[in-house]
């Protein structure tokens, strides 16, 4: 695990585990993970499937709770949370971004990077200046009267990156966000989760693409819900340029030159 100083700490995981039922016994989908993800920090999980990528990602935002041990955002402890109260911490500290692109087909593409800044009591006029500037930072300002059916997947997906960044959230999390495009649209949303580290922002990406996972400054390969932590020795530091073409040319995480 890399340490981190406390107040660079944008998540951390302690002893975190999360056990599931099945077929009558118990399977451990996440064991005893010891984790930090610093602020501006770009890492990338990997593994096979079954091997517990997704269930971490959902325990670190809060979208699960852990069995045993303990999941932080910022400091904060959400095993600690009511479900009122971890509501509120996906709302404002954590950003979520899915394989599906889970926008709301009846609203443009406007009203749904707007929808959580609403339901989090901002105010219309605050949401939709928000949601515009977004739109505009995602390539997408042209767009934003358009509904989902009348956008490609491509476009679809940067709506909902544009969605998961409305509340300028500590962390934004990607399960997979290339998963239903083709590979020349992938790199383009790739590019622009870049382009957002650059920028500051944290990001946790969840891919089975190992050259997607290239990219990122640090790794975290996943075998039957334990962790094997990596770290690319010519990384940037958080908010220096980098760029696509950093995709690797290789088909196994065990490949990888670092």
């Amino acid at each position: 695990m890399t340490s981190t100083s406390a107040h660079d700490v944008a998540l951390e995981a302690v002893a975190l585990s999360k056990t599931y039922a099945s077929d009558g016994q118990d399977v451990a989908a996440v064991r005893d993970v010891d984790l930090q993800v610093g602020h501006g920090d770009l890492m990338a999980v990997m593994g096979p499937s079954g091997c517990g990528k997704s269930t971490l990602l959902h325990l670190l935002g809060g979208l699960a709770r852990p069995t045993t041990g303990r999941a932080l955002v910022d400091g904060v402890d959400l095993a600690s949370m009511s479900d009122r109260e971890l509501a509120e911490v996906r709302r404002t500290k954590v950003g979520f971004v899915f394989q599906a692109f889970n926008l709301v087909p009846v609203l443009t593409a406007a009203e749904n990077v707007a929808l959580p800044a609403l339901i989090a009591g901002r105010s219309r006029a605050w949401a939709e200046a928000r949601a515009n500037e977004l739109l505009g930072a995602v390539g997408l300002r042209d767009r934003h009267a358009q509904r989902p059916k009348q956008l490609s997947g491509g476009e679809q997906q940067r709506v909902a990156i544009a969605r998961a960044l409305v509340m300028e959230p500590s962390v934004l999390l990607a399960d997979e966000p290339t998963g239903n495009l083709d590979s020349r649209t992938g790199r383009d949303i790739v590019q622009l989760l870049l382009e957002l580290n650059q920028r500051g922002q944290t990001v946790v990406l969840v891919t089975h693409d190992v050259k997607v996972a290239g990219v990122a400054g640090r790794l975290v390969v996943m075998r039957d819900g334990q962790v094997q932590e990596r770290s690319r020795p010519d990384a940037p530091a958080a908010g220096t340029p980098d760029t696509i073409d950093r995709l690797v040319d290789i088909d196994d995480a065990a490949d990888l030159p670092w």
